[in-house]
């Protein structure tokens, strides 16, 4: 799986995002409910991770208007 990834990183480093999701006890309870992970346990560190890759996306892509969108959307999700 590291090898994996490395070699990804290496291949195409201007595609790949830094931010890794690592796998935890939240992530998998979310998808066996069918939710998201922001409506399942918003602090837990797979919220934490996927909040990373929002910001990482975020600030590839700032001058697009759909990308905004999927980050309110997502944090909309989350209790409160």
């Amino acid at each position: 799986s590291e090898q994996v990834e490395e070699v990804l990183r290496r291949g195409f480093p201007e595609k790949a995002f830094r931010t890794v999701i690592k796998v935890n006890v939240e992530l998998i309870r979310a998808q066996i409910e069918k939710k998201s992970i922001f409506a399942v346990d918003p602090d837990s560190t797979g919220a934490k991770d996927y909040e990373s890759l929002i910001d990482e996306i975020l600030h590839r892509e700032q001058s697009t208007k759909v990308i905004p969108i999927l980050r309110r959307s997502a944090r909309g999700n989350r209790k409160t």
